[in-house]
This record gives C-alpha cells, sequence and structure tokens, in this order.
C-alpha cells in the first residue's frame, strides 16, 4: 500500500479531486490522507467518500499540535495553510505506524503516467524532492527556492523523522508569504536538505513535477496517446497559479514565467486537467454555487477579461 497525502480548502476541493482522479488513473493500490481545511471541504468529502481517501479534519490536527494551532494567530490564511505542510506530515507519521513512506502532493498538481520508475528510484532514500529547474530565464525565481514543495517524499526512519522534525519547527517559527533572507514560505527550508542529510535523492528528470516554469513547449510530443517532454513521459504536472476568470475562461499564469502560449501545451496538458476539474465540480455540488458566485461578481472590475487575452484558455465544458 502506498501513502500520499495533500490539503485543500472547499475552494480547491475540485483541484483535490481532479489529483485524486489522476491517481486513480495512474496509480494501482494506494491511501490518500487529506486535511480538510475547513467544514464545507470535510462535509463534502464525507458525502462522497472517494475509494482510498481518508479524511483528517482541521480540529483534528490542531488538538494534537497546539503549536500550529496557535501559528493561525500570527499569519495570514495561506501562511497558515503553508505552516500545515510540515506538521500535517510529522501527524501522520506520529498516528500511523502503518505508513513506512509517505508523499506529499501540492492539490494542484496531476498524473498525466505512472509514477512507478520514481518512487522505484527513491525508494532507499530517507528523503526525495524536486528541483525548480527554472528554465534560465527565470533564475530570479530562485529567490522562491532552489525545490518545489509540490511534491516530497519521506521514509520512516530516523534521517525522514529527523528532516520533518526540524522543518515544522522551522515553519512554526517563521512561515511568511514572501522572499526573505533565502527563506519562502515553507519551501526556501528545502535548499539545506542535500547538505544536512545524508539520505536525500534528488529527482532531476523532465517530465516530473513539470510546471509553468519549467515546461518547454516546444519539447511537447504525443505518442501513442502518450504525453511526452522530450524523451521523457510526462508524469506530473504541477498547475501553480491556474485561476478561474468566467465560467468558461481560465488565466493559466503563464505571464508571471515568461511563457508563450502553445496550442500543443493547452490541448495536451491544460484542457485534459480542465476537463477533469469541471467535472469534479460538479460531482462535488460546488458546480451550481461557483457558478452563482461567478455570475454575482459579473460587474466586479476583478473579473472583468483583460484587453488582450492571449494565453488565456477557454473551455468549452
Amino acid at each position: 500500500m502506498r501513502h500520499y497525502c495533500t490539503y485543500f480548502d472547499h475552494r480547491y476541493l475540485p483541484q483535490g479531486l481532479a489529483l485524486y482522479q489522476s491517481m486513480r488513473t495512474h496509480i494501482g493500490n494506494f491511501r490518500l490522507w487529506v486535511l480538510a481545511l475547513d467544514e464545507e471541504c470535510e462535509q463534502i468529502l464525507r458525502r462522497i467518500r472517494p475509494e482510498g481517501v481518508e479524511v483528517v479534519c482541521l480540529r483534528e490536527l490542531e488538538q494534537a499540535d497546539p503549536d500550529f494551532r496557535a501559528s493561525r494567530q500570527t499569519r495570514s490564511l495561506v501562511e497558515f495553510y503553508f505552516t500545515s505542510t510540515s506538521c500535517f506530515l510529522l501527524h501522520l507519521l506520529k498516528q500511523h505506524s502503518e505508513i513506512k513512506r509517505i508523499t506529499y502532493l501540492d492539490a494542484d498538481t496531476y498524473f498525466f503516467a505512472s509514477p512507478a520508475e520514481v518512487e522505484k528510484e527513491v525508494e532507499k532514500s530517507s528523503i526525495a524532492i524536486t528541483p525548480h529547474r527554472f528554465r534560465p530565464e527565470l533564475e530570479q525565481h530562485r529567490r522562491y527556492g532552489i525545490y518545489n514543495v509540490g511534491w516530497l517524499n519521506f521514509r520512516r526512519d530516523p534521517e525522514g523523522v529527523a528532516c520533518l522534525t526540524r522543518w515544522r519547527e522551522q515553519c512554526l517559527q517563521w512561515c511568511r508569504d514572501e522572499s526573505e533572507a533565502g527563506r519562502f514560505g515553507d519551501q526556501g527550508y528545502l535548499d539545506e536538505w542535500p547538505e544536512k542529510y545524508e539520505g536525500v535523492r534528488v529527482v532531476n528528470q523532465p517530465g516530473f513535477n513539470e510546471a509553468p516554469w519549467n515546461v518547454e513547449v516546444n519539447k511537447i510530443t504525443k505518442k501513442n496517446g502518450k504525453i511526452f517532454i522530450g524523451n521523457q513521459p510526462l508524469v506530473l504536472f504541477h498547475f501553480q497559479g491556474l485561476r478561474r476568470i468566467s465560467l468558461r475562461l481560465f488565466n493559466p499564469n503563464w505571464h508571471d514565467y515568461g511563457l508563450r502560449t502553445s496550442r500543443k501545451l493547452i490541448q495536451e496538458v491544460y484542457q485534459p486537467y480542465l476537463s477533469t476539474l469541471l467535472r469534479t465540480e460538479g460531482e462535488s455540488g460546488l458546480s451550481a454555487k461557483r457558478q452563482e458566485f461567478i455570475r454575482g461578481q459579473k460587474n466586479n472590475t476583478s473579473l472583468s477579461l483583460p484587453s488582450n487575452i492571449c494565453g488565456y484558455i477557454v473551455t468549452g465544458k
């Protein structure tokens, strides 16, 4: 049994369910531990009861970790959510002895193929991380960290537990949504791991934790129904910053990373993801509520269309 974990509130529940659906397609027997960050999210998950999903309510984590609960008073909501990453991982290892190895996934990641090869690569490591692999023109983004929190893997051994324990302590002390003195949220702390811990494996494979900051659109191909980045299969994509503008219009946040519009990237990567996202939104019961909210905000300038919508994605669903 492979163990994974993630967290999200009701606003990110469609992304979380889309991730789950991709796991159902590409991973065999697994258990996904979900930290429900608000009551609406918890209620929906308990109602639909996805097979293989274990729901952990925020109250449980806060009761088990009073220092984590207290951190809510000193930081913004997103900073509190960042703080939960290490606290949740360590909590799961403490409470569930059956978890020998666990993989953390950001809710906005999505599997396009099986991660079996990567998981085999890291099975002897205590800690596994992935670099951002920023394109050369994005070197200034290194201030946000060399490594990305979107996918992390820990083994229940002295090094894995020591790393999680120290990371939790660091995040409780400082976890701000800004870059400062080599730190950024919960992410900048990862930079020291390869030197501090002997059992760290850096997974530096194109197509794994692919994202707007590292994808090379001219290398996207499709062969026999599978998507490739160069010669490597696309296994995991990180849809960081994807934002809904209206019922059918999405901002993929490419402009932040200087990424030009790509028909292949839209058709082969984003459209399949958006189809799953909208389907899970409907299945969760959020669809009608989301549409009502967007229609109610139609006069809000924050939802008005930009004069140049190049790079924005329109879905017909």
